[in-house]
């Protein structure tokens, strides 16, 4: 028995990432719609037989893509089978896989191939599992939809396998028959291919009497197209001479031709190895004369005196250099010089003044300097009388007052000198300052002096190197005078000499070009000298006088070998027939070509009388049926009867196909069906409380009430009537419970029953639970407790 133990959902529909277990035999999963009671229902179903697998009796089952966007789809279910043994089932599948998914079986946690549990539950698919393990709405809709034939067919070969699907193969083939054969009918394939038989062996009984007459004539237009085929042959013949004809008369011409070219031909004597070796001396002369001329053109005269003179200038060129470079200092320096006296003249042109004094001057400028600063007044009496009185004034201040007075006449009379030694002073200092310029008491006047001193020896230095820069520009001046007379001078020495450099280079690379090209005029003179001696003695050796006389040999020389080659093409052609041609006569062979052209005429002028007798032959023909047209009748009678042996072979074979299935199934259901039906009864009888005690099956199907009464099956109530099926269902699953060993899956299969007919369901289920596993879906949480304490419970998922 395989007991399913766990459900493990990954992604599947609205569920993630999921586990439930199962511990019994039979186990509820409650919860309100949207819970995923089916989605678990279509899970167990999907993990054992593939995904998308879509039909039309269970879509309920098959469109449970996750909602959200996952990369994998899929889960697994867990098996304990007989032995203890755990196998478990995981199938997964992304959009790169088969629709199916990718499914691995293990056992015991050890990976075995699929096919190992196919075998256990006796290969059977998904649909067989659906029709015959599942109890849904959707089914149990779909059985009440039925008419009463397809009903008992249903319920009579529920008991084998595949049933549904044999059935639908049954009826596929009785029509695919129906299609090819009706014994009254127009439209099918071996009613019209019948009707074609008979048309075409019609028409082909007034073709047969068109035909003779086709035939003769047919015989009468192979006679005239042999007729015009003889008539072409000698056409052909005829055109054959003619165009032999024509070949004599083209070699006719040709050894005329050849008869004037031997006429023609001389033989030459002509030496062509000479003739093209006097041609290249010829060549040879003309391109060392043209040499020579190119050279001597190329010759320029050039004055080589004074090289000397300008190469010793140039011999000089690093002490011009230098001379160039001292003037260039000297100039910088005496600029300079001549800025820093600019500059104290500007700042200081006290200094200016005082430097153009002369020596004498300056020794009074001095000593008048010294008397400002040291004029003192002289020791006279007054100074000597008022120094008395301070100091006998002091003295005597211990003695008398008196001598206050001694003392302030000593201070008063010195005052009095003192302002009379300064006003002296005074005007001393402004004589001077007038005089040159500067107050002595604010300048020291050796550091004038310095200054002054310093004056002069820039001066001093100024002079000395405007003496040093008028030597070096007499320098200068001589080595530009003599520069000039080879080159145009400039203001610059430096720019002058570079310029002699670039012409003395100029020309003595010029007389050195000269020297060069008169040496290659004189090898060429020398080489067309020897040259010439040669071609005089080639034009000696063929005795003629000069290269004109010889060129005219030659071209006699070449005419002749051109009528040579013309002479032995016209040979080649010809052949062995000179001889023959030499014997024949132009005039007979015009003859000969005219008769030709009338006897060709003649048989032309049959060829056109054949001509149309054949067109109006052909035009009969035409009206006649043709041996095709025949042949093409035959030939569709030929066809329409292989496909009528070939339709008739399909349709005997959609026959027997029909037959052999309708054989199988009542093979199949003789065995558990009466097993199946006694079963069928107890279940009914339990469900409906004993109000119904059997289900009879004749011509149609009926159940019988307990006083025997018999109720057709489309009187029965719609719960009535699932409850039928139900009990056929279960009965049948009780039948193979001992082979096929899977859950029960129910889910809200329940619905339309009232509470009478669910406690009856309840105790059938219980039943039934102990033989098979059950696991039962539903919303009803009073069908749930009834059934088993074994509940999960399921919540809505946002």
């Amino acid at each position: 028995m395989m007991k399913l133990i766990k459900i493990d959902v990954k992604n599947f529909g609205g569920l993630s990432d999921s586990e439930w277990k199962i511990s019994s035999q039979l186990h509820v999963f409650y919860g309100p719609n949207e819970a995923g009671k089916s989605t678990i229902a279509a899970f167990i179903k999907q993990i054992m037989f593939g995904f998308h697998l879509k039909s039309q009796k269970s879509t309920f089952f098959e469109n449970y893509m996750p909602l959200k966007k996952v990369n994998q789809v899929g889960g697994s279910l867990t098996f304990k089978n007989e032995n203890n043994q755990i196998i478990t089932l995981e199938r997964t599948y992304t959009t790169s896989d088969s629709k199916k998914g990718n499914l691995a079986v293990s056992l015991d946690n050890e990976k075995i191939p699929e096919n190992i549990f196919w075998n256990n539950i006796k290969n059977i698919d998904g649909d067989f599992y659906t029709d015959s393990f599942i109890f849904n709405q959707d089914l149990l809709a779909n059985v009440i939809s039925l008419n009463q034939g397809d009903l008992l067919e249903h319920i009579y070969y529920l008991g084998a396998a595949q049933s549904s699907k044999l059935l639908l193969l049954r009826d596929k083939f009785v029509q695919s028959s129906e299609k090819l054969f009706k014994t009254n009918g127009r439209k099918p394939e071996i009613n019209q291919i019948l009707a074609q038989i008979k048309e075409k062996a019609e028409t082909l009984s007034k073709q047969q009497v068109e035909f003779d007459q086709y035939s003769s004539l047919e015989k009468q237009k192979n006679d005239v197209q042999n007729e015009i085929e003889l008539l072409n042959s000698q056409v052909k013949k005829l055109q054959q001479n003619q165009q032999n004809l024509a070949i004599t008369k083209q070699e006719l011409n040709n050894y005329a031709q050849y008869q004037q070219l031997k006429e023609q031909y001389q033989l030459i004597d002509f030496n062509q190895e000479d003739y093209t070796q006097v041609q290249a001396l010829e060549l040879t002369i003309e391109q060392l004369t043209t040499d020579i001329k190119k050279y001597e053109s190329e010759i320029i005269a050039v004055s080589a005196d004074n090289l000397d003179e300008q190469a010793k200038i140039l011999a000089k060129k690093v002490e011009i250099y230098q001379i160039v470079n001292e003037a260039d200092r000297l100039q910088n320096e005496i600029k300079q010089l001549c800025q820093e006296l600019e500059q104290i003249q500007t700042y200081q042109p006290l200094y200016f003044k005082l430097e153009s004094l002369s020596p004498e001057d300056k020794l009074v400028m001095r000593s008048k300097y010294e008397q400002c600063l040291n004029t003192q007044a002289p020791k006279s009496i007054i100074k000597n009388i008022s120094f008395g009185l301070i100091i006998f004034g002091l003295v005597g201040v211990f003695l008398k007052p008196l001598f206050y007075l001694l003392i302030l006449s000593g201070l008063i009379i010195y005052y009095l000198d003192k302002i009379k030694t300064d006003h002296i002073r005074t005007n001393q200092i402004k004589s001077f300052e007038k005089e040159y310029g500067f107050d002595p008491q604010k300048f020291d006047l050796e550091l004038v002096m310095s200054q002054i001193m310093q004056i002069e020896n820039k001066r001093n230095i100024l002079t000395e190197k405007r003496k040093n820069q008028a030597k070096i520009l007499e320098q200068v001046a001589d080595f530009k005078q003599k520069i000039s007379q080879f080159v145009s001078p400039t203001n610059n020495l430096t720019s002058d000499l570079e310029k002699l450099d670039e012409h003395y280079q100029q020309v003595q690379q010029k007389v050195t070009t000269q020297k060069l090209l008169n040496e290659k005029i004189s090898a060429i003179k020398a080489k067309l000298a020897d040259v010439k001696l040669t071609l005089q003695k080639k034009l000696s050796q063929n005795k003629v006088k000069d290269i004109e006389e010889f060129k005219a040999k030659g071209n006699l020389y070449h005419q002749n070998q051109q009528i040579k080659s013309q002479m032995m093409a016209l040979s080649a052609n010809l052949k062995d027939r000179v001889e023959i041609l030499s014997k024949l006569d132009i005039n007979s062979l015009h003859t000969t070509e005219q008769s030709l052209v009338s006897e060709l005429e003649q048989i032309q002028a049959k060829l056109r009388i054949k001509y149309d007798a054949l067109a109006q032959l052909k035009l009969k023909l035409k009206e006649l049926t043709n041996s095709d047209s025949l042949k093409r009748t035959q030939q569709e009678l030929a066809t329409a009867n292989a496909n009528l042996l070939d339709y008739t072979k399909e349709y005997l074979a959609d026959l027997l196909a029909a037959d052999w299935i309708q054989r199988g199934l009542d093979l199949a259901s003789n065995d558990r069906f009466p097993k199946m039906l006694s079963s069928t009864n107890q279940y009914f009888a339990l469900l409906t409380n004993g109000r119904y005690i059997k289900v009879a099956i004749n011509d149609q199907l009926q159940v019988v009430k307990a006083d025997g009464t018999r109720v057709a099956v489309e009187y029965l109530s719609r719960g009535t009537a699932e409850q039928l099926y139900f009990a056929l269902k279960l009965a049948f699953v009780e039948q193979i419970a001992d082979e096929i060993e899977l859950p029960i899956l129910i889910d809200d299969a329940f619905v339309n029953f009232d509470l009478q007919r669910i406690d009856n369901i309840v105790k059938l289920v219980q039943n039934l639970s102990a033989k098979t596993q059950v696991i039962v879906f539903t919303q009803n949480l009073q069908l749930a407790k009834m059934l088993t304490d074994n509940i999960t419970k399921l919540e809505i998922r946002n």
